[in-house]
């Protein structure tokens, strides 16, 4: 073979490898690009079972699940303790130890609840509605003994007073007639109400 003949040879072989290499970079280049547009495509909708954000240290923050009653959400402190709770028909708040402050649900009869705690997670007032449909508020104690009540009637308001061992001393209220009328007792149901006088 001729040194012209190896310089051709060598020449060929050399545009070979040119055009092996661009189409290689295209290959990789065109690759690239298309990894890149899918990583950042947004889906219409992502279906699981749960889905969990988790902190710094690896622990679930935020939680999205699916349960008997419906849907849940759940947000937690970097410790695991329940900052927020949201199920079907309920919603909880709780303060950084995880101790539940304050409830909002329904109650069996389909009318709203507020309900607040002490740090001790005893329930200590609550805001609802009464069989009829009127507006009620509630306080207890720490051992659920109710203290005082405020309700709505169809004439008009009633407030009443209890003792800690659950007897009715104190009422103060709207009559039949649309009057107003208090009322005392002691600890046996013996007492007095105080109507206004008719002259």
């Amino acid at each position: 073979m001729t040194i012209e003949e190896r310089l051709d040879h060598l020449e060929k072989a050399n545009r070979r490898w040119r055009v092996f290499a661009v189409s290689l970079s295209l290959v990789l280049a065109v690759g690239l690009f298309m990894a890149q547009g899918r990583s950042q495509m947004v889906p219409d909708v992502i279906r699981a079972k749960k889905i969990e954000v988790v902190g710094k240290n690896g622990a679930p923050v935020v939680s999205l699940s699916a349960w008997d009653r419906g849907g849940r959400i759940h947000t937690m402190t970097n410790t695991g303790k329940m900052l927020f709770e949201a199920t079907a028909g309920e919603v909880s708040v709780y303060n950084n130890k995880g101790q539940k402050l304050v409830k909002l649900s329904a109650t069996k009869e389909g009318e709203g609840l507020l309900a607040t705690y002490n740090h001790k997670g005893e329930g200590v007032v609550a805001i609802g509605a009464t069989k009829e449909g009127e507006g009620a508020l509630a306080t207890y104690n720490g051992a659920g003994q109710k203290l005082v009540t405020i309700t709505a009637a169809d004439n008009g308001g009633a407030i009443s007073v209890w003792n800690t061992t659950g007897e009715a001393i104190c009422t103060a209220r709207v009559d039949e007639n649309g009057n107003g009328e208090v009322g005392a007792w002691n600890r046996d149901g013996k007492g007095r109400t105080l109507t206004p006088s008719e002259e």
